[in-house]
């Protein structure tokens, strides 16, 4: 929908608007408000199913977008799935913790994280209870514990992000996204300081809370693992 309304009206609608506002009359006011004032702030979660007491806050992938949670909430009706974004900002650890804190103001929280948000999920779940917050679970998929920083130039950063779009993502709703020539270049820019900052990040220090640890497949790359 966001890229037939771009090449029908060239519009750049955002992503999360389709969850926010669900109804064609709702879409058409924050349209018009776009094009006739060229200005939106994207929220940078997104409720991904129906409202319900007990919530899981899940971290993104290196895409760097939480819609990526989209089928697993779909699953879970039982509980709230919020999908956060990549924050672009130096220490968005914080930031996550802040919108936690707005979404559900007391714990325990749950929290989850596949592939590079599982080093996200930790921090904040250690930043949350540095803050006097209780978590109760961690779930890891996929995710290899950062032990030390990774020093890439930005060409090598620029041609992961190139590899990741060309071969990496398979996801058909964010294949059609990156269609839109604008978009894209938001994409690229998300990803790239994404891995900008998981190279610098580095997961120490213990939590008190339970970590659930799922692995697609076992490799020899997990030795490192949580």
């Amino acid at each position: 929908m966001v890229s037939r309304v771009y090449h029908e009206l060239k519009v750049e609608l955002p992503l999360g608007e389709i969850y926010k506002t669900p109804t064609i009359e709702a879409l058409a006011r924050t349209i018009k408000q776009i094009s006739e004032y060229d200005h939106h702030i994207e929220q940078p979660y997104l409720l991904l199913n129906q409202p319900q007491k007990p919530k899981i806050f899940c971290f993104p992938p290196i895409a760097g977008y939480g819609l990526t949670y989209k089928e697993l909430a779909d699953r879970l009706d039982e509980y709230s799935v919020y999908g956060f974004d990549f924050i672009e900002m130096d220490d968005p650890v914080q930031e996550y913790i802040k919108l936690i804190l707005e979404i559900q103001k007391n714990g325990p929280y749950v929290l989850f994280g596949y592939s590079a948000g599982g080093n996200l999920a930790f921090e904040v779940a250690k930043g949350l209870m540095n803050a006097g917050y209780l978590v109760s679970d961690v779930i890891l998929l996929d995710a290899v514990k950062s032990t030390e920083p990774v020093y890439t130039t930005p060409k090598e950063i620029e041609e992961g992000v190139k590899r990741l779009l060309d071969v990496d993502i398979t996801d058909p709703w964010l294949k059609e996204f990156l269609e839109i020539e604008a978009v894209k270049e938001k994409v690229k820019a998300k990803i790239g300081k994404y891995i900008a900052y998981t190279d610098q990040l580095v997961n120490e220090g213990m939590i008190d809370a339970d970590i659930h640890f799922i692995v697609a497949e076992v490799e020899e790359s997990y030795k490192d693992c949580w």
